[in-house]
């Protein structure tokens, strides 16, 4: 409210955890969460910051959440847990920047 504008969306996976009522449910595949980044690109444009944790992601998928239309990791730390998933820990920093650096991006 304060700057008549959305700062950032936050599209994060949904990944069952245990001891939750959800524990049981089955995590869309990867697809879907593509499917999800493209969209919101879409319909938000470029200048909006989209984010997707790649601590809930596998290693090997985080060109793909690139590619479908992320600009921003969200609040990696290699000092703190995540908060929100503090059972996902962050990737390391060096991984992470050499796989954004890959994709003709840079890692701020």
């Amino acid at each position: 409210d304060a700057f008549g504008h959305v700062q950032a969306l936050i599209i994060q996976n949904f990944r069952a955890k245990a001891g939750t009522r959800r524990a049981r449910f089955p995590e869309p595949p990867l697809e879907e969460l593509l499917w999800t980044l493209a969209a919101a690109r879409l319909a938000f444009g470029p200048s909006m910051s989209t984010q997707a944790p790649p601590n809930l992601s596998a290693p090997e998928t985080l060109p793909r959440l690139l590619e479908a239309g992320i600009n921003d990791w969200g609040g990696v730390s290699p000092v703190t847990p995540d908060h929100v998933n503090p059972e996902a820990p962050w990737p390391d920093i060096a991984a992470l920047e050499a796989v954004t650096r890959a994709t003709g991006r840079w890692l701020v």
